[in-house]
Order: structure tokens, then sequence, then C-alpha cells
């Protein structure tokens, strides 16, 4: 037996959507507020009932009345009058409204039902996206994942926040941090680098920059290792090494052993002493290392959020962004696609509440200048990235362009963008066989800026 009509009809209630808008065209611009942020025009299921409440909204919006006569004039100043019932429909819906009191539960029911439909939307492109050949799981499952935030998102109907709440909010912060009740921010362990920052704090995005062999990926692994032997939790996407590879390059951070005498096997007793007492102290410490590449933000959404419920999460590196791709829509060239991506990874970091480590290359430019310290211009792609970034430092080894001995080992992280705070130069000692980042204590050789910092990890 078939199935009525109206039971295969997609979720909705013309009851609830036609009381939303007579309450509207009783109350006016008082009923319009109530429901602000609540609905907007591709909620409504019936066409005409869209098109009324765009009227409606843009008359709002322009300060003018609400009612009967003055919706009727916008919507046959569209010409839809007649689409939509003209005006005898819109009598109708005023009439059939005793009142506007109930307008927000109304409106909660109008935009349940467009979340149902938007639901069964995604499920049938899941459907859909699974039938492909050689369909990737793996980004389907991050694109859903995705996809369903940001339908939470947009059911959410979150409240403006008064300036008295916002104060006392940002004064009972100031409060903590001066009792020593919550510290400045998460700390990367390079003592000079926090101090510019006051640490990393949740929601920012943060970009590492260097040309390539410089060190990013050490830098990156340091800062993680620093946070996760400090009690919390940190996620580390490589999109260019192995676990494998990268765990290496972590024992001999931590053991002092370099990569290429692990690779050779050819280890005395003390070193390899000193890498089981490596892996004796990693138990229970929250690294977790992913590494797939030509990944987008939505994979790294998926998993982070999966890392976050398992072990809690204080910190997320990407290495690097050169090395992601785009998703959604078609972008006319890289640069467009490398901004879709810095503002998604922004995005990322206020929904997870954690900072994000994003490394970067930098372009050519620095090559062909006497001066090979990089500018905020040298950003490999895109500019979008240092729009998007809160925090942007720059990656430099002189000795790597000079060979005169006082820049052996001499490397400098220039701190080009604060949004929270100073710019300045922090001095560390590049230890390249163990991958490792120290305090500089030696001469600088060069005459630096006032604004300088000497310094390293703690």
């Amino acid at each position: 037996m078939n199935a009525p009509a109206e039971l295969l009809l997609p979720p909705h209630s013309v009851e609830a959507e036609q009381a939303v808008l007579g309450g509207i065209l009783l109350a006016g611009g008082d009923a319009l507020d109530r429901i602000e942020g609540i609905l907007s025009d591709e909620d409504f299921y019936r066409q005409e009932h869209r098109q009324i409440f765009s009227a409606i909204r843009s008359l709002g919006n322009t300060g003018n009345p609400i009612d009967v006569l003055t919706v009727a004039e916008a919507v046959d100043g569209a010409g839809s009058l007649e689409r939509i019932g003209g005006l005898p429909y819109l009598g109708e819906l005023a009439q059939n409204t005793p009142s506007a009191a109930n307008i927000a539960s109304y409106a909660n029911t109008v935009k349940a039902r467009a979340l149902q439909r938007r639901l069964l939307a995604l499920a049938g492109e899941v459907q859909a996206q699974c039938m492909e050949p050689g369909a990737d799981v793996a980004e389907i499952i991050g694109r859903t994942d995705a996809a369903m935030v940001q339908l939470l998102d947009s059911g959410s109907g979150d409240e403006p926040t008064i300036l008295s709440d916002c104060l006392a909010d940002a004064i009972a912060d100031i409060d903590d941090r001066a009792t020593g009740h919550r510290r400045s921010g998460l700390q990367t362990g390079i003592a000079d680098l926090d101090a510019l920052t006051g640490g990393l704090e949740p929601g920012q995005l943060v970009i590492v920059a260097a040309r390539p062999s410089v060190g990013k990926t050490a830098l990156g692994l340091n800062i993680a290792n620093h946070v996760v032997q400090a009690g919390e939790s940190a996620a580390f996407f490589s999109l260019e090494m192995t676990k494998r590879e990268l765990a290496q390059r972590l024992l001999s951070i931590r053991a002092g052993v370099s990569v290429p005498e692990m690779r050779s096997g050819q280890l005395d007793n003390e070193q390899w002493a000193r890498i089981s007492a490596c892996q004796a102290k990693a138990d229970g410490q929250r690294l977790s290392m992913v590494d797939r590449s030509a990944i987008g933000v939505s994979y790294i959404r998926a998993a982070a959020r999966k890392i976050k419920r398992k072990h809690g999460l204080s910190l997320v590196v990407v290495d690097y962004i050169g090395l992601m791709r785009g998703e959604g829509q078609t972008h006319q060239n890289r640069t467009q696609e490398v901004g879709s991506i810095s503002r998604g990874l922004k995005v990322l970091a206020k929904e997870l509440r954690v900072p994000i480590i994003a490394l970067a290359q930098l372009n050519r430019a620095t090559e062909a200048r006497q001066d090979k310290r990089p500018q905020l211009a040298d950003l490999r792609d895109s500019g979008e990235i240092e729009q998007d970034a809160d925090i942007v430092a720059m990656l430099h080894r002189e000795e790597l362009h000079n060979p005169a001995p006082e820049w052996s080992g001499l490397a400098e992280l220039i701190v080009r963008k604060n949004r929270n705070g100073a710019l300045g130069d922090v001095f560390l000692k590049y230890h390249g066989a163990h991958m490792r980042f120290t305090k500089h204590d030696g001469r600088i050789p060069l005459v630096q800026p006032a604004n300088a910092h000497r310094g390293g990890l703690r």
C-alpha cells in the first residue's frame, strides 16, 4: 500500500510559520526583536512565507513600521504580492493569530523543522558520496562532522552578552591571573616568547613560518613536547612526515641521541639507557600524532574532536599549512585556497577552544635580499594567513646564509605580529643533531632593535 502523499513531505509546520508571521504583523518590530537570531528566510518551508519574512526583515533593518499594509507594499515592490496570495493572505495571517505572546515558541518550532530538513539533506549527500567509486571514508566523515557542527551552531540561538557581564568576566580573569589561580596562558617552554605573548590562549591561531630546512618542524615538536611534559594534552598533525619519523625526532629531543645514530642502529649502552628511560616516562603523557597527507580542515576537526573527547586537548600543531587542501567551494587559485584554509583553522581554534600552531613556509623573496631576516610579506601563497593569525613568528638561522662562526647554532624567532602584545626577537640555540632549541647564552653578533629579547626554553 502506498503511503499518503503528505507523509512523504519534508518535516515542516505551516501553522507555526503562519503564527510567527501573524505575530509580527500584529506586534510589529517588538515581536521581530524577540525572535532575532533564531530564524532566517531559509528556515521557512513555504516559499511565500520566505518572501514575507524577507520583506519583514528589510522593513525592520531600515527602521520602518511593520504591519499588514507596509509588508504588502514591500512585497509588492519586489514583484511578489500576487504569488504570496496578495493583501487578503497577509490580513488572514494577522487575523488568525490571537497574539504575539508565544512567538518565540512558534519560531523555535519553525527552526527545529528546518534543521530536520537540513539533516535529511545532509544524510542524502553522505549517501551519494559513499556510493562514489574510490570514496575517501575518512574525508567523508570529516566533512560530515563539520556540517553537523555547523547545524548545531545554527540552532544554538546564543544571546548577546551585555557590557556589564563582559566586564565582570574580564575582571575575574585578571584577578585569577593576579592571585595565581590561573596562569597567563599555555606555556610554550620558550621563556621570552611566553613573555611577549603572555602564553597561548584558547582560540588563537599562531603561525610559525620559515624557509625549508630551517627547523620549523623541530620547533613545533619542541613546543608540543613541553606542553605534554607539563601535564597537558597536544595533537600533532603531520602532512609531510610519518609517525615513526616524528617519534624518532621526539626521542632525539628527549634522549639527546641523533636521528642518524638511531637509524644506524649502532648505539652504545648509555644511549640505549636514555632511550629506554624516555619510553618509560612517556606513559600517561598525552601527545597524539596523526600522519596523513593532503588533508583539509574538516579532517583535522574530526580527529581533534575525537582526541579531545578521549584525552582532553590543550594544543593543536599542524605541519604544515602549505600541504593542506581547500574544501567546499572551487578556488580560482592557490592563494584563495590557502586563505580559506587559514580562515578554517582560525574558526576551528575558536570552536575547539584551544590554540592552533600552524607551521608555514616562506617564499623565496628573502633569498634575493641582503637582509635575509623574513618579513610578513614573505608568507607563501597568501597574505590572508597574516590577516587570520593572532600571532606570526618567523624562524630564521643566519648561519645558513653566513658561515661566520659567531652565527653557528644561533636561531631567531622573530615575532612580526602579536595581536595582544608586543613585537620582538627571541634568540635561541639550535642543536641540529638533536632537534632541540635551548636558551641562547652567547653574544648576539649584530646590533638588534631595542625591543629584542634574549632568551630560550625553560
